[in-house]
């Protein structure tokens, strides 16, 4: 138990986790891209079909594609957000908020 908070907490602090959902994952499988839609959906505040839009045009990456949703930006202006705030969506969601 006692590693499992230990790593659970190494991942949040390495922006991997956000509201309680592993946003740094790699849509790799079938159920790995269905887990990818429901966190885009849930997280970016959209329905599936535009999450699955999302997810297409951020190439898979889960971070970007909430990015992209809850900000409106595009995905190149995403990446580079999330390249400034070291791959953390928090930071990066909290950035231009001020």
């Amino acid at each position: 138990m006692a590693l499992n908070a230990l790593t659970t907490a190494a991942m949040i602090r390495l922006g991997k986790v956000y509201e309680g959902r592993m946003v740094d994952l790699q849509p790799a499988s079938q159920k790995l891209r269905a887990r990818s839609l429901r966190i885009v959906a849930e997280l970016g505040g959209v329905p599936e079909s535009a999450a699955s839009e999302l997810l297409a045009n951020a190439r898979g990456s889960v971070k970007t594609a909430v990015l992209m949703a809850r900000r409106s930006l595009s995905r190149e202006k995403a990446e580079s957000r999330l390249a400034a705030c070291g791959g953390n969506l928090r930071a990066a969601l909290k950035e231009g908020r001020a």
